[in-house]
């Protein structure tokens, strides 16, 4: 069966593997869609921290039950289903504290340890396996993971109805928190340099979106975070210089929530001013079973719309020709879904 492996830096190649033998409660799933993650790029330039070549991407997924191993109770051949793209232990104090998600043992979907999704199937524990109802589409659901990892980071800003936010990008992670903030009853804006995104968030309902690589786009952001300062301020884009940016908007007890990667992460921050305002500074790493539960149950209700954020479909056979794109930051290009 096909997969697409990341054999060096800037290289995919298609490679024939077989179906493993099942362990005691695993489940093969055969993939219909996956999308292409901002970390993904990273690894395909060479120099993500653990996604290493050679190693088989893709952690965006939906897929369908093709075989259970012995012990799996909850699931059968034929079902929809989306994998929880992080292993925990359960039994550190992490975990039994609820916070899956920076388990000290976790292991990703997408690395040498975890094959990835960019090919005909992945297996995955039993646990980590998320029914989909049939309210949420092939498209929809492959979008979960980014969408989940904005529901989380808006978790940890403990929004309240009515609170004005500002996000800090607006690619899918960006767009997914400023889907899940409106859903919250927050007022929310967002910035970025690419007006095509800009011009997504807007139909998505954000009140403002600022090209922040333009002077007009600095001085309307400034002039509305200085009359109105937000509650809350999302780092979604990976620039090192949005986080003094951050902490200059958010008011006085106002909480900055990190959940972008930096490629040069040892930034200075103003202690002062965080100290002496009571500003929070928090960071915000993927997700947990129970916000993927939501996720699918906000998705389902039709209460947000991710559709929007689908850029393309493609064949894995393009995956290439997808990442030269991506890499290069092409403009237009938010969520690229691949069929394998």
């Amino acid at each position: 069966m096909k997969f697409a492996v990341l054999t060096e830096p800037y290289r995919f190649e298609m490679k024939d593997l077989s179906v493993p033998e099942l362990k005691d409660r695993e489940i093969l799933i055969t993939v219909k869609k996956v999308g292409i993650c901002g970390s993904e790029i990273t690894a395909y330039r060479g120099i993500h921290r653990y996604r290493v070549p050679p190693v088989i991407l893709g952690h965006e997924m939906v897929g369908e039950v093709s075989a259970v191993g012995a012990g799996v109770k909850r699931f059968k051949p034929g079902e929809r289903v989306v994998v929880k793209p992080h292993t925990f232990c359960g039994t550190c104090p992490r975990c039994l504290g609820g916070e899956q998600n920076i388990c000290p043992e976790k292991k990703v979907l997408g690395s040498r340890e975890w094959p990835g999704a960019f090919g005909a199937f992945v297996v995955s524990p039993e646990h980590l396996v998320h029914p989909l109802p049939d309210a949420i589409g092939d498209d929809e659901a492959a979008l979960l993971d980014p969408f989940c990892v904005g529901l989380h980071a808006v978790g940890k800003a403990r929004l309240q109805a009515g609170d004005r936010v500002v996000v800090l990008g607006a690619g899918s992670i960006g767009l997914s928190t400023l889907l899940v903030a409106q859903a919250a009853g927050a007022e929310s804006y967002i910035t970025d340099i690419k007006q095509t995104n800009l011009a997504i968030a807007k139909t998505l309902g954000a009140r403002g979106a600022f090209n922040v690589g333009r002077e007009e786009g600095l001085r309307l952001l400034d002039e509305l975070t200085s009359d109105l300062p937000p509650d809350a301020v999302f780092i979604t884009a990976g620039s090192e210089s949005e986080v003094p940016r951050a902490l200059k908007m958010v008011r006085r007890g106002g909480r900055i929530i990190v959940v972008a990667h930096f490629h040069h992460p040892e930034i200075s921050v103003d202690m002062f001013t965080l100290l002496t305002q009571e500003k929070k500074l928090e960071g915000s790493i993927t997700y947990t079973g129970p916000d993927l539960d939501r996720g699918i149950r906000l998705l389902a209700q039709g209460t947000v719309n991710v559709r929007p954020l689908i850029s393309e479909q493609r064949s894995l056979e393009e995956i290439q020709g997808c990442f030269e794109r991506l890499a290069g930051a092409e403009e237009g290009l938010i969520k690229i879904l691949l069929a394998p």
